[in-house]
């Protein structure tokens, strides 16, 4: 059986591929996802660094993007 935490993040996956439509903004909710997963037990604050990077990083690819 999986666990409650899996079948949240499997449900949030399904909706983020049947909501977002844009490639690049769904690969940046993943990173999110994926990224709260990891770090939800830490009592410290969120990284704002991370956030900030991947904003940018993905801001670029749509701004190229032909």
């Amino acid at each position: 059986m999986a666990s409650p935490k899996l079948k949240v993040s499997k449900r949030i996956l399904e909706e983020i591929d049947k909501q977002i439509k844009d490639e690049i903004v769904r690969e940046l909710a993943k990173n999110f996802l994926q990224y709260e997963l990891e770090n939800w037990r830490y009592e410290k604050l969120h990284y704002k660094e991370f956030y900030t990077n991947q904003l940018t990083i993905y801001s670029r690819k749509r701004a190229y993007r032909p």
